[in-house]
C-alpha cells in the first residue's frame, strides 16, 4: 500500500513539475514582450521632449 501511494505522490509531483514549467514559460514570453513594449515607449524619439 505504501509503495502504491508513493507511486501516486511521485506521479502528481512530475506532473505539477511539468505544468509549473510550462507556466513559468508563459510568463517569461509575456514579460519579455512587455519589456519590449517599454522600452519601446521609454526610446521613441522625441516622447518626452518640452
Amino acid at each position: 500500500m505504501l509503495e502504491v501511494l508513493t507511486a501516486a505522490a511521485a506521479v502528481v509531483a512530475a506532473i505539477t513539475g511539468l505544468w509549473n514549467t510550462v507556466q513559468i514559460g508563459r510568463l517569461s514570453g509575456r514579460f519579455d514582450t512587455l519589456t519590449t513594449r517599454v522600452n519601446a515607449h521609454v526610446n521613441a524619439p522625441g516622447l518626452h521632449t518640452h
